[in-house]
């Protein structure tokens, strides 16, 4: 079925749907599947795995280039933001920023 996908050039999974040896008139027509094999979950749970990673990507760049004292979490001076807008990154309201409230609200984001 991959050859017969790529001869044709369809770029998803070729499947078809019955034999080929019915007459000619009653062949079954070929179905495009997405790459993924068309599992909306699988789709789902891929993007939200990018998503995550994403997430984890920016606040360690975050964190590495204002984490002034280097103790892995973030003050609101280190990150020069107004009381509102670190208040949304402070979900807990300790007064910092770790690395899963950055992530959380990465993906509260998205």
């Amino acid at each position: 079925m991959g050859m017969l996908a790529s001869l044709a050039g369809l770029d998803g999974v070729a499947k078809l749907a019955s034999s080929l040896f019915q007459p000619r008139t009653q062949r079954p027509v070929i179905q495009v599947m997405p790459a993924t094999g068309g599992n909306p979950f699988a789709d789902r749970l891929g993007e939200a795995l990018n998503s995550r990673k994403a997430a984890e990507t920016a606040a360690d760049k975050l964190i590495k280039s204002h984490d002034a004292n280097d103790d892995g979490i973030l003050s609101q001076a280190e990150l020069g933001l107004d009381a509102n807008a670190f208040g949304k990154l402070d979900l807990d309201r300790d007064g910092s920023v770790t690395r899963a409230e950055l992530i959380q609200a990465k993906l509260k984001r998205s």
